[in-house]
């Protein structure tokens, strides 16, 4: 059988590193990766850079579904995680849906990140999943860093977030995977 996986053609790249092990479950190499480094954890609602509140490690719902406001109660380290599970799960379900190339584990990663912290609807308009869908990977992960907006002004936060994303697309993951 053919390998499917795509070509890495990046340059050397600096940020996370690379998996070289399958890991048991994507969503904690998401978690584990991007969500904690990059979002923090906070017990207590707050405003995020574009103003929307959150909670946790940048979840904008509670346990119940309802939308984070001032007076969502706080929660605990377990209950954060628990809720962004929740939200990554549904960003996974998304690229799944809208991405019809070949992934690897990282590239599905790292998109899953893009869509947590963007959301579904800014990802499926993007020229980015367009790019990607059109067999164009490295032009798809050099999209990355034109998502550093919040209320648009361009975010240091952001800006390295998106970098570790493309650096992570664009790493080499071990043999098998994908």
């Amino acid at each position: 059988m053919p390998d499917t996986t795509p070509p890495n053609t990046a340059a050397p790249i600096t940020g996370p590193s690379p998996t070289t092990a399958s890991p048991p479950d994507i969503l904690t190499l998401v978690i584990e990766t991007f969500i904690i480094p990059f979002e923090g954890f906070s017990p207590t609602p707050y405003r995020d850079a574009a103003g929307t509140w959150t909670i946790g490690y940048g979840s904008t719902r509670d346990d119940t579904g309802c939308p984070v406001t001032q007076a969502t109660p706080p929660i605990t380290r377990a209950t954060a995680e628990a809720l962004a599970r929740r939200d990554l799960a549904s960003a996974r379900q998304t690229v799944t849906h809208a991405v019809t190339v070949p992934l690897t584990t990282n590239q599905q990663a790292a998109l899953i990140d893009f869509v947590y912290n963007l959301g579904a609807g800014n990802f499926l308009r993007s020229t980015l999943l367009r790019l990607l869908n059109n067999g164009d990977y490295k032009a798809a992960a050099a999209q990355f860093p034109r998502w550093d907006l919040a209320n648009g002004i361009p975010l240091p936060g952001l800006r390295r977030r998106r970098e570790a994303e493309a650096a992570f697309f664009s790493s080499v993951t071990a043999v098998g995977e994908g």
